[in-house]
């Protein structure tokens, strides 16, 4: 009987460590957020949006001191946030400096991603409107978000 029950154990062990080291990077991601702002401009001018496997939280601020900023949360379906992680390549994204051209350079605006892992958050910021190769499907699908 001992010498089925340490099979067994045995077993599970080696299931458990082979589906351990098929995990994606990418499972680690708690959330991701996306943004865009202009620094001279009228109204709500600074847009963000936080994904994570649950909701969305969207604020938008305005430069105008009499306007009051808007936050809006709701549940995201959990194909929408499966999405969103399989659309790029995380090892890629890490490898990224900070900061891609001139953001709001003369006031063209500028755009970021943030992804946040359980230890530490990795963002790009970038000129607005530019098509980063490396996570240009996920700019996609978020930027249709707006």
């Amino acid at each position: 009987m001992k010498h089925y029950l340490y099979l067994i154990l045995l077993f599970l062990f080696f299931t458990c460590s082979i589906t351990c080291k098929g995990q994606k990077d990418t499972n680690s991601i708690s959330y991701i957020k996306y943004g865009f702002s202009f620094g001279y401009c009228n109204g709500y001018c600074y847009f963000e949006s936080k994904y994570d496997s649950l909701k969305i939280i969207t604020i938008r601020k305005s430069h105008t001191v009499n306007e009051a900023d808007k936050v809006d949360t709701s549940k995201i379906d959990p194909c929408i946030w499966t999405k969103l992680i399989n659309s790029f390549n995380f090892k890629e994204f890490k490898m990224l400096p900070k900061t891609i051209g001139c953001p709001d350079c003369l006031d063209g605006g500028a755009e970021w991603i943030e992804i946040g892992t359980p230890n530490k958050s990795y963002k790009v910021e970038f000129d607005y409107g530019n098509n980063i190769e490396v996570f240009s499907g996920l700019l996609k699908l978020l930027s249709q978000k707006k």
